[in-house]
Protein backbone atom coordinates (compact mmCIF):
# COMPACT_ATOMS: atom_id res chain seq x y z
CA UNK A 1 0.00 0.00 0.00
CA UNK A 2 1.11 3.60 -0.81
CA UNK A 3 0.92 5.71 2.68
CA UNK A 4 0.77 9.48 1.16
CA UNK A 5 1.05 12.28 3.85
CA UNK A 6 1.53 15.92 2.08
CA UNK A 7 4.07 16.12 -0.24
CA UNK A 8 5.48 12.75 0.89
CA UNK A 9 5.11 8.98 0.17
CA UNK A 10 5.89 5.42 1.88
CA UNK A 11 5.76 1.87 0.54
CA UNK A 12 3.73 -0.06 3.32
CA UNK A 13 3.76 -3.26 3.36
CA UNK A 14 -0.07 -4.51 4.13
CA UNK A 15 -1.16 -8.66 4.80
CA UNK A 16 -3.20 -9.31 2.05
CA UNK A 17 -6.44 -10.91 3.63
CA UNK A 18 -6.53 -6.64 5.61
CA UNK A 19 -6.81 -5.27 2.38
CA UNK A 20 -10.35 -4.62 0.61
CA UNK A 21 -11.31 -7.12 -1.91
CA UNK A 22 -11.94 -4.28 -4.50
CA UNK A 23 -8.17 -3.31 -3.70
CA UNK A 24 -6.98 -6.49 -4.36
CA UNK A 25 -8.70 -7.23 -7.67
CA UNK A 26 -7.48 -4.07 -9.09
CA UNK A 27 -3.86 -4.96 -7.52
CA UNK A 28 -3.84 -8.09 -9.44
CA UNK A 29 -1.32 -9.84 -6.85
CA UNK A 30 0.06 -13.03 -8.44
CA UNK A 31 2.06 -15.59 -6.92
CA UNK A 32 4.66 -17.21 -9.40
CA UNK A 33 6.35 -20.11 -8.89
CA UNK A 34 8.89 -22.56 -10.12
CA UNK A 35 9.89 -25.96 -9.33
CA UNK A 36 13.13 -27.96 -9.51
CA UNK A 37 14.30 -31.54 -9.22
CA UNK A 38 17.51 -32.52 -7.69
CA UNK A 39 19.48 -32.15 -10.58
CA UNK A 40 18.31 -28.53 -10.55
CA UNK A 41 16.57 -28.45 -13.60
CA UNK A 42 13.08 -27.02 -14.29
CA UNK A 43 10.06 -29.56 -14.16
CA UNK A 44 7.67 -27.18 -13.37
CA UNK A 45 6.61 -22.97 -13.87
CA UNK A 46 3.10 -21.62 -13.31
CA UNK A 47 1.24 -18.44 -12.02
CA UNK A 48 -1.29 -19.13 -8.76
CA UNK A 49 -3.88 -16.22 -8.42
CA UNK A 50 -5.14 -15.97 -4.41
CA UNK A 51 -8.12 -17.24 -3.63
CA UNK A 52 -11.07 -15.81 -1.72
CA UNK A 53 -9.64 -16.05 0.92
CA UNK A 54 -6.48 -14.01 0.00
CA UNK A 55 -3.94 -16.82 -0.06
CA UNK A 56 -2.47 -18.78 -2.57
CA UNK A 57 -2.83 -22.49 -2.96
CA UNK A 58 -0.18 -24.19 -5.85
CA UNK A 59 -2.32 -28.07 -5.91
CA UNK A 60 0.97 -30.23 -7.30
CA UNK A 61 -1.22 -33.61 -7.33
CA UNK A 62 -0.45 -35.39 -10.69
CA UNK A 63 1.84 -32.93 -12.27
CA UNK A 64 4.82 -34.35 -11.04
CA UNK A 65 6.40 -37.98 -10.46
CA UNK A 66 7.22 -38.50 -6.83
CA UNK A 67 10.48 -37.40 -6.06
CA UNK A 68 12.18 -34.77 -3.89
CA UNK A 69 11.52 -30.98 -5.36
CA UNK A 70 12.40 -27.36 -4.16
CA UNK A 71 9.80 -24.01 -5.52
CA UNK A 72 10.95 -20.88 -5.52
CA UNK A 73 8.32 -18.68 -5.36
CA UNK A 74 7.65 -14.55 -5.77
CA UNK A 75 4.27 -12.64 -4.93
CA UNK A 76 3.94 -10.23 -7.71
CA UNK A 77 1.57 -7.19 -7.44
CA UNK A 78 0.88 -5.49 -10.84
CA UNK A 79 3.18 -7.39 -12.84
CA UNK A 80 5.87 -5.55 -10.73
CA UNK A 81 8.54 -7.70 -8.69
CA UNK A 82 11.26 -5.29 -7.43
CA UNK A 83 14.05 -7.02 -5.44
CA UNK A 84 11.81 -9.98 -4.14
CA UNK A 85 12.00 -12.37 -1.33
CA UNK A 86 12.19 -15.20 -3.17
CA UNK A 87 11.15 -18.12 -1.06
CA UNK A 88 12.56 -21.61 -1.32
CA UNK A 89 10.20 -24.15 -0.10
CA UNK A 90 11.58 -28.12 0.00
CA UNK A 91 8.09 -30.08 -1.52
CA UNK A 92 8.44 -34.31 -1.24
CA UNK A 93 5.69 -35.83 -3.78
CA UNK A 94 4.93 -39.30 -2.57
CA UNK A 95 4.47 -42.66 -4.79
CA UNK A 96 0.81 -43.24 -5.16
CA UNK A 97 2.03 -47.19 -3.69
Amino acid sequence: MIDRFQRSYRLVRTPLPLIAPVVRTRAAPECRYVVIDDKDRVVLADVARPGDDATFRIDLAGRLPAGQYTMLAVIAVNGNVMNPDIQRIPVVIASDR
